[in-house]
């Protein structure tokens, strides 16, 4: 009877520094599992620091080794996703960093629990390596993401995570191009167990993971899993009508019972400039979701495969 296989599915950009490390760590944990075939896949999402050589050396001295170099930098969800799509054959795949901040040493109770039946496990940190302003707006993002998003999302978990075989092949169906993987393994669901650990500071380099690219992915997250943006204006639509009907009652009352011409000029100017703001806000809300389903329709691959090594094939040029 063949073992049960795992791939360790890690994305980089520009880790150079770390890729041996992870290896090693992740060789060292397993050398301890019994029972399991696993090898590591690497997706590189187009790294300019020597990354495809020295992962070509590392292949030629282990064939537990899988390398999928994008054509150029797609982004960390993307990367995840040509990874997810190369598992036709796994049981199950562990995500992880290539920064080595997910502790491997927590790999072997999550293949616990995947073997007691669960779909999903989920490694929570218990304090992220953050300040305390992004430790704040992290936690205010994940409680209004949790709530409201129509799929449940684990809160604060990352994508530190084991997938059963049927969770990949479902992930793989969901081709949607502003993807926001946290809220997808949400929509996909089953027995999830969630473990709890400590997060450890970068081996090496530092994080490709800048704000911007934060604020980007918060927003595609945002937009994609919610229309609370939308249901937020037509909610502030409903009151300013409200206030406007009881101000404008309270205009004619004065006129017809105290012949009073209410005054304000400066009020009423300060209302139009204040409502003005939120119609130009709210047009640009639309705007956004009108942009990520012109994104949609276009149809265009979510990624593109420069070259595929595999200890037992190889293949290149692949459009996804």
């Amino acid at each position: 009877m063949s073992k049960p296989s795992i791939v360790f599915v890690s994305c980089c950009y520009n880790e150079l520094e770390n890729l041996s490390a992870l290896y090693d760590t992740l060789a060292a944990t397993m050398a301890n599992v019994a029972n399991i075939d696993w090898h590591l896949l690497l997706v590189d999402d187009a790294s300019i620091d020597g990354t495809p050589e020295r992962v070509v050396e590392m292949i030629n001295q282990s064939k537990r080794i899988e390398y999928i170099q994008l054509s150029r930098n797609f982004g960390k969800e993307a990367a995840m996703t040509a990874g997810l799509d190369a598992l036709s054959g796994a049981d199950a795949c562990i995500l992880l960093d290539a920064d080595l901040q997910h502790p491997i040493k927590y790999v072997p109770q999550m293949i616990d629990h995947w073997r007691n039946g669960a779909s999903m496990v989920i490694a929570v940190p218990r304090l992220r390596n953050r300040d305390i302003i992004g430790r704040v707006a992290s936690f205010l993002y994940h409680r209004l993401i949790t709530w409201a998003s129509k799929a449940p999302v684990t809160f604060a978990g990352g994508d530190f995570r084991l997938l059963d075989k049927t969770s990949i092949m479902e992930l793989s169906k969901m081709r949607e191009r502003a993807r926001y993987m946290k809220g997808l393994y949400g929509f996909v669901g089953g027995d999830i167990k969630t473990i709890d650990y400590d997060e450890q500071p970068r081996a090496a380099g530092e994080t490709k993971f800048s704000f911007t690219k934060r604020l980007s992915l918060a927003l595609n997250g945002l937009i994609s899993l919610t229309t609370l943006p939308l249901r937020l204006f037509s909610l502030l639509g409903i009151i300013a009508i409200l206030f406007g009907t009881v101000y404008m009652i309270y205009i004619l009352i004065e006129l017809m019972m105290y012949g009073k011409s209410v005054p304000g000029f400066a009020s009423v100017l300060f209302s139009v400039i204040i409502f003005n703001g939120f119609i130009m806000l709210q047009i640009g809300v639309q705007g956004e979701y009108i942009a990520k389903i012109l994104e949609e329709v276009k149809h265009r691959p979510l990624y593109i495969i420069r070259q595929h090594i595999n200890p037992l094939d190889s293949q290149s040029g692949n459009d996804v």
